[in-house]
């Protein structure tokens, strides 16, 4: 057996991993940077078993060893021998706690009465832009459109091509086909290897991203209605989904079986959302009812009815103790966003969309929280606008955009002061911040 592989040392030398138990860490730590493809050719050439999860499992065990190395220093005195570690330092549970640092500085805290926003980068589909979303590490993000196809696009080939002013390495690295309706949501598995997509045509697709050259999808799920949202369970292991004809179903996504919990509902399902522990699903509906839902049992937890006729949009904040919902007009208020108290069902902060009450619906609105939460950003159809509100006060903070035509979606980064405009023209925008 090749000592690399078995964990074994020479005499004399530091006993190392073995190449079994490194090679998955290094694949889990490149999809987590986001080089999806790069991880997925090493794993065939080396023949290692893909994970599930992409994760920073090798980062933060490099940040102990450095720990422990005084920072790698060339002196080996100061390198703690096998005995002198002790034996419960590094625990399986240890891997998902950020480790504490000495001298640790706060990062420098974003005053965002002085930041706005530019168009940094603009695509078009040859259809009405109906949907975005970005991956969890946010280096892509994806687009859907009324002419049934997907963009992805790269992050860093934008970032590269706008600094060097000239697109030769086009940020669109993809175009998927395989609906034949209108694409209504997209979203990306856990593992950021895997893009998922529901239509009108009463299907969702699942695409491969780590092939060079795939357009069509791999694994498909066919239903009798069509499918308005979808939303994936942080393990990746399940995908819940909401139908036109009011029904929620969760799926395996290894048996792509599917079941239907017991929930009375009446409307069209706009919205499911997973919490970010995967404890709790939202389901929001077209009568103006959002209900809260248990992630694992499907046991109907909790409901409670807005002021409006529609809910167009979910999403928890981390802690998975609010929601946050944007409704249509009705009953005398204009476009608006709520913030919920999951437990008791109460709206704890309502932010204002500047159209008119009682203007006539010329969209749907979407809301989400920037990628620290303290600002609620929300698309106003009426305006063609994006408006800002810092989360706490509701504060309009700023108000971007003023296009003709309406904003169908609006996606934010989890990771950075960036986001996604998709409009009714075919226009896919890419906004960064900018200091004024």
């Amino acid at each position: 057996m090749d000592a690399h592989d078995s964990g074994e040392s020479g005499e004399g030398s530091e006993p190392v991993a073995s190449k079994s138990t490194v090679l998955p860490l290094i694949l889990s730590q490149l999809s987590s940077y986001g080089y999806a493809n790069l991880s997925s050719v090493i794993a065939k050439h080396t023949n290692t078993r893909m994970t599930a999860a992409s994760n920073n499992d090798l980062a933060r065990l490099v940040f102990l060893g450095e720990k422990y190395k005084g920072g790698f220093s060339e002196n080996k005195e100061t390198i703690p021998t096998k005995q002198e570690v002790p034996s419960d330092s590094i625990t399986t549970n240890q891997l998902d706690k950020v480790p504490e640092q000495k001298n640790f500085q706060p990062p420098t805290l974003v005053d965002y009465s002085k930041l706005k926003y530019e168009i940094s980068y603009q695509t078009s589909h040859k259809g009405p832009a109906t949907c975005a979303a970005f991956s969890l590490n946010g280096q892509f993000f994806a687009t859907g459109s009324a002419d049934s196809t997907l963009k992805l696009v790269s992050i860093e080939r934008l970032n590269n091509s706008s600094q060097r002013g000239n697109y030769d390495e086009k940020p669109v690295i993809r175009t998927l086909y395989d609906h034949r309706d209108v694409v209504n949501q997209v979203t990306f598995h856990p593992n950021g290897l895997v893009l998922a997509s529901c239509s009108d045509d009463q299907s969702i697709k699942l695409f491969d991203l780590s092939l060079a050259q795939g357009k069509r999808s791999f694994r498909f799920i066919q239903d009798n209605s069509p499918i308005r949202t979808i939303s994936f369970h942080p393990s990746g292991d399940y995908l819940a989904s909401g139908t036109a004809s009011g029904k929620l179903v969760l799926y395996d996504i290894k048996t792509l079986s599917g079941s239907t919990p017991n929930i009375t509902n009446t409307g069209m399902v706009n919205s499911v959302r997973f919490s970010n522990d995967g404890r709790i699903l939202s389901m929001a509906t077209d009568t103006g009812e959002s209900k809260i839902i248990d992630g694992i049992t499907g046991q109907l937890l909790s409901s409670f009815a807005t002021a409006s006729r529609s809910i167009s949009s979910t999403t928890f904040n981390r802690s998975g103790k609010s929601l946050l919902s944007s409704s249509l007009p009705s009953n005398g208020y204009g476009y608006s966003t709520q913030l919920w108290d999951t437990s008791s069902g109460k709206m704890v902060q309502q932010y204002m969309l500047p159209s008119k009450p009682n203007a006539e619906p010329v969209g749907k609105s979407i809301s989400a929280f920037n990628f620290d939460e303290n600002l609620v950003f929300a698309s106003d159809p009426a305006s063609g606008s994006v408006c800002c509100w810092d989360t706490r006060t509701a504060k309009l903070m700023n108000q971007y955009g003023g296009f003709s035509d309406p904003i169908n979606y609006l996606s934010l980064s989890p990771t950075d002061s960036s986001f996604v405009t998709c409009s009714q023209n075919n226009q896919i925008h890419y906004w960064r911040s900018i200091a004024s």
